[in-house]
């Protein structure tokens, strides 16, 4: 009989095997590594809007009615969530109603929400303020 040199159909087999559930294991892990960097871009973007709105307020002694009031000058550009959707903004009156003419009503404070959060949604209000929905997975902040 000849020596055979060279692996067995079994052999190959099993390491086909190994590989492939050595695979699904590091997929799972990246799906959830995404989550928590897109989690983490929303948390980013609405301090950026915090900061970008205090600067507005130190200036106008009030909050403008649309996001976009704060771009180009205070930030960049108004980022979109992660999802593609934008981030809900509602300014707001003393009594919680929506400030929507800054000019004729008075924009005491804001309501930022970051839809589709997909991880443990922070502590936040779980309710409509202005127009903004605060129910989960929307996370809102406030100044």
């Amino acid at each position: 009989m000849k020596d055979a040199t060279g692996f067995t159909l079994i052999e190959l087999l099993v390491v086909i095997a190994i590989i492939g559930i050595l695979s699904t294991v590091v997929l799972a892990s990246l799906n959830s590594a995404r989550s928590k960097s897109r989690d983490a871009r929303r948390l980013s973007d609405l301090k950026q809007f915090q900061l970008a709105l205090a600067l507005y307020y130190d200036t106008n002694r009030e909050y403008p009615d649309a996001l976009s009031k704060i771009a180009p000058g205070l930030i960049a550009s108004v980022p979109n969530d992660p999802s593609g959707q934008p981030y809900l903004y509602s300014a707001i009156q003393a009594n919680d109603a929506a400030c929507t003419n800054e000019a004729t009503q008075n924009c005491v404070s804001y309501v930022i929400g970051a839809t589709n959060f997909e991880g443990v949604v922070p502590p936040d209000p779980n309710t409509t303020i202005g127009s903004v929905p605060c129910a989960n997975p929307t996370y809102c902040v406030r100044p």
